[in-house]
């Protein structure tokens, strides 16, 4: 029997289940898939069909060399609709029905989730918003992202990231990691501030906690920082702090098309949603005047937008919050490898920020709440399962990383 382990996870953790074919953003469409060497051969040894024969003979690329005899993974082709090439006219994959679900990839038994072992005594369990149904079921908590904990079975099955000493070396801090996280959930949960001045009370926090030479504080700087956030005179604090920030839309704007650049080479159902909130930069072809031109349009419009916008999230205070919180609660922010606290801070404040502006543009247009699960999956898609776009945007934010930098850009929303 697998040993038992504490287990944090989303309230809602248990209720996802895939819905299959009648997912319109499957995982299986408009995604990079990796399998590696081992789990290719075990599928080869075990197709039967012809038809599922050739189609494995000519269903995946070599990844890191340049023959498919010498390479360590395998990327799985996808045909020119952007769907993986093993699945059926049903939309169901052809792997599973004739190798049955052990022949899987575990990037593909596990999607969407995810587990984080804490020292080999804790877990972390958490559903990514690249699936639409965990998306759907997060717009169902209103009373915002809860997270339970339970002591369970080990799931031998899932694919974990592991913390131990080796990332205390990098992260020392790691040692509070539930502190940390309790940090994230306290600020961001906290509805007296708007979600952008809880992102800047965040930066302010983990600024200090960086800074501490003696980690033992971390726990008690964290209950003192969520105990005070509602207290009159820090409140009175942060709010003048909040109005001496000025807010410049149209330099804003221009730094946040430089986020969006990264993001604009993405095909697929990404590339509709482009084109519809950035028409003009579907015209590669004008000139800069012509582009500068159309920026001082799109201030205009993304203002009457963010009223709109601005509007929603009063009438639904948990949508763009539980997006947040599930994103940091996915990500394992602070602890995101090959980045400080505070770098892996401003990666969430960048994630944040394209969210918030995608959104604005995107739901003022009358969309449906099923057409806004859509943008959330494939932007989350992006922003939370590619290392390459992250590194892209750190060497954006790099030259403007301060807190002061930080507050002007956050509070702009």
């Amino acid at each position: 029997m697998s040993e038992k382990r504490i287990v944090f996870k989303p309230g809602f953790y248990d209720d996802f289940h895939c819905i299959g074919s009648r997912c319109r953003n499957h995982c299986c469409h408009d995604w990079n898939v990796k399998i590696t060497k081992q789990e290719f051969k075990n599928i080869k040894r075990h197709i039967q069909s012809e038809e599922l024969k050739n189609i494995f003979a000519h269903g995946f690329s070599a990844q890191h060399h340049t023959s498919m005899q010498k390479t360590r993974t395998y990327q799985i082709k996808q045909d020119e609709y952007g769907n993986c090439l093993f699945l059926d006219e049903k939309g169901l994959c052809r792997i599973h029905k004739e190798c049955g679900e052990a022949l899987l990839a575990q990037v593909c038994k596990n999607f969407p989730k995810r587990a984080t072992l804490y020292y080999m005594q804790k877990a972390n369990y958490a559903l990514s918003l690249g699936c639409e149904e965990v998306v759907r079921l997060l717009f169902l908590q209103k009373d915002g992202f809860f997270i339970k904990a339970c002591q369970q079975q080990a799931d031998k099955k899932m694919v974990c990231d592991i913390f131990d000493d080796n990332k205390a070396k990098q992260f020392p801090s790691v040692v509070y990691f539930y502190d940390m996280k309790m940090l994230f959930l306290g600020i961001l949960q906290n509805r007296q501030y708007t979600l952008s001045e809880r992102m800047v009370l965040l930066a302010m926090a983990l600024q200090k906690i960086e800074k501490e030479q003696h980690l033992e504080n971390i726990p008690a700087f964290v209950n003192h920082f969520l105990n005070n956030m509602n207290q009159a005179e820090y409140q009175k604090m942060y709010r003048d702090f909040f109005k001496k920030v000025k807010k410049d839309s149209k330099v804003n704007i221009q730094h946040m098309m430089a986020y969006l650049d990264i993001l604009s080479n993405h095909k697929g159902t990404w590339g509709q949603i482009w084109e519809e909130i950035m028409p003009q930069k579907s015209n590669h072809n004008k000139t800069q005047h012509d582009k500068n031109k159309a920026m001082d349009i799109d201030k205009a419009a993304y203002e009457n937008a963010k009223k709109e916008f601005e509007q929603y999230l009063q009438k639904n205070p948990h949508f763009l919050e539980n997006i947040m919180v599930s994103v940091a609660w996915y990500n394992e922010y602070p602890y995101i490898s090959g980045f400080s606290l505070w770098e892996s801070y401003c990666l969430f404040a960048v994630v944040y920020s394209i969210y918030h502006f995608v959104l604005t543009l995107y739901c003022q247009k009358q969309k449906t709440q099923e057409q806004i699960i859509d943008c959330i999956v494939v932007l989350s898609r992006i922003l939370t399962h590619s290392r390459q776009v992250w590194e892209k945007m750190y060497e954006i934010f790099k030259q403007n990383n301060t807190l002061a930098h930080m507050a002007v850009w956050l509070l702009w929303f």
